[in-house]
């Protein structure tokens, strides 16, 4: 019954998106769409942020390497557009498909799952490691090899949740930039076709490598030459074994049939991450730049009550067990909120959390401020929450400073460091 729900739910907002795709349905009265004409990018700015933080967390990689790639993209695409591509006939537009699809698999797709890679080591399991006082050196090959990247690494007195963090610290940390990318679809302005490349590469993170994992049941010795060869989700189920077990449970010729169990879980509830109905959009708009030659593309909400709605999901590794998100999106004028639902289960055990933000809550002059709050009730650390605010302030029209900063309790929340204390971050806006 549970399953039937969920499904019933993700049909629903599959049905927004239909919806809202609908000339009748995505109507916005004279006032908003004046307040978005105001608020919009001219064609020949863009604004890019950059943060700053000395531990280098998994936001600071998420926004930073989104803007490098965005800056190369933009110079990119103008020196492809000088090609002498016109699309006036059946011949033309075939030429210009076949260009634009060789170009994607020579240079968009291996530069865009490059920058994936740079987050899943360097943000991911690296900033793990600096959180715990340990040192890293990683091993990342160019975008066109078919090496496998990794993160070497010395930890001392850390306890096997801290390990299962780092483990998880690089599927985390690709589920950071795509939450981080979602967020960014509701602003004011279309968003470029790579952007939607890379937020699905990013969001499918979690599930390829899953998916990519052998099946401890059916291939026992392939997984253990998997967890050998430091497989992030063979390692995961392991440690989660030792954590809560006392024994890591893989040997050369069988596994423990917890860790088979444990493993079809994760399997199934890495569904609902697939569920999110900007992947497929993701991936659509992608393929209608390759064929069209349309480069930017606006999200489709459903209009409700004189706002504009959108649903989303999210799979993610914890600590403490697979953990589900349920976000829902709302855009009123110029301003945007977010909210979430987050359930996580592990072997009978089971927590729950919430949260929202709002960007653009406050205004005054030349600057805005957005908050977001967190709170969860966790198997280890109960009740917690996290509160943070950001401030944008622009100096001129076309440079700004950014200060992000707030106190989270003891605690796991995605993204962020697992002690209680305050945090900050740093950071320019730069429009040109």
């Amino acid at each position: 019954m549970k399953t039937i729900r969920w499904v019933a739910l993700i049909c629903l907002l599959l049905l927004w998106i239909l919806c809202s795709s609908s000339p009748i349905c995505s109507y916005s009265s004279p006032a908003e769409r004046k307040i978005e004409q105001s608020n919009r990018v001219p064609v020949d700015k863009e604004l890019y942020l950059f943060i700053l933080n000395p531990q280098m967390q998994m936001p600071v990689g998420a926004v930073d390497l989104t803007t490098l790639h965005q800056i190369s993209y933009r110079y990119e695409s103008r020196l492809f557009n000088l090609l002498p591509i016109k699309e006036k006939n059946l011949a033309g537009k075939l030429w210009g498909v076949s260009v634009r699809l060789g170009k994607s698999i020579l240079i968009d797709l291996p530069v865009a799952r490059w920058l994936a890679v740079v987050q899943h080591e360097v943000f991911g399991h690296g900033a793990r490691v600096r959180e715990f006082r340990g040192k890293a050196s990683y091993t990342l090959y160019h975008p066109w090899s078919s090496k496998r990247a990794f993160t070497s690494f010395r930890l001392q007195d850390i306890t096997i949740s801290d390990l299962i963090q780092f483990t998880g610290g690089g599927i985390e940390s690709n589920q950071v930039m795509a939450w981080e990318m979602e967020r960014r679809m509701y602003g004011d302005y279309p968003l470029h076709c790579y952007d939607w490349l890379s937020f699905a590469i990013n969001k499918y993170v979690v599930n390829n490598y899953i998916y990519h994992t052998p099946d401890p049941r059916l291939y026992p010795q392939v997984f253990n030459e998997e967890y050998k060869e430091g497989g992030d989700i063979a390692h995961f189920l392991g440690e989660m074994n030792y954590k809560y077990h006392g024994r890591y449970g893989i040997f050369p010729e069988e596994v423990d049939p917890l860790v088979a169990d444990n493993y079809r879980k994760i399997k199934r509830e890495a569904i609902w991450n697939l569920l999110d109905p900007a992947l497929w959009l993701g991936i659509y708009y992608y393929g209608r730049y390759i064929l069209t030659g349309k480069e930017r593309f606006t999200l489709p909400m459903l209009p409700l009550w004189g706002m504009r709605l959108m649903g989303g999901t999210r799979y993610n590794l914890t600590p403490i067990g697979g953990e589900r998100y349920l976000d829902i999106y709302i855009k009123k004028g110029g301003h945007h909120f977010n909210f979430y639902l987050r359930r996580g289960s592990f072997e009978g055990m089971s927590w729950y959390g919430w949260g929202c933000g709002a960007d653009r809550l406050w205004r005054y002059d030349n600057s805005h401020l957005g908050l977001r709050f967190d709170w969860w009730n966790q198997l280890e650390t109960g009740g917690g929450g996290n509160l943070e605010g950001e401030l944008h302030h622009y100096i001129t029209p076309d440079v700004g400073i950014t200060l992000q900063g707030g106190y989270k309790t003891q605690g796991y929340l995605m993204g962020k460091a697992a002690d209680s204390g305050f945090y900050t971050f740093f950071g320019a806006l730069v429009r040109f």
